[in-house]
């Protein structure tokens, strides 16, 4: 009975933790004509599905961004 319990209690720890909400950081970087330049976009407190659409959208037409957590 007891390790029935801590198998539970072991799976709810590893679902919440799954959906915590982390820092995360979207760095951009684009090569245009002979000009390169980036951008760095910091989220914190969001979720990685959250964190990705946002990282997406965050650079401009031919950016290459890469998220990573902080």
């Amino acid at each position: 009975m007891k390790t029935k319990m801590f198998f539970a209690a072991a799976a709810v720890a590893m679902i919440s933790l799954a959906s915590c909400k982390k820092d995360y950081e979207c760095e951009c970087t684009y090569e245009q004509g002979g000009a390169t330049g980036s951008a760095t976009y910091t989220y914190n407190d969001v979720k990685k599905d959250d964190a990705e659409a946002s990282c997406d959208n965050a650079g401009q037409s031919g950016w290459d961004c890469t998220l990573s957590e902080k």
